[in-house]
């Protein structure tokens, strides 16, 4: 779903979503509620910490000629 979408959906600014998924924006309980039934998911699906992959330091490996 876009934020245009979701910002639709929930009567909410697109700017106000914006923010919000930035982290730059607190959420009253009744937003947080609104968003999670936006996205089909539990107000607790969007508390939870992300899960982000491994990060893999250095440069990668050049393709060697064949």
């Amino acid at each position: 779903m876009t934020q245009e979408a979701l910002a639709e959906v929930t009567g909410r600014d697109l700017r106000f979503v914006q923010k919000v998924e930035t982290g730059r924006h607190n959420l009253s309980l009744a937003t947080l509620v609104a968003l999670a039934n936006a996205l089909e998911v539990s107000p607790a699906a969007l508390l939870r910490p992300a899960e982000l992959p491994k990060v893999q330091r250095g440069r990668p490996r050049k393709a060697r000629p064949t």
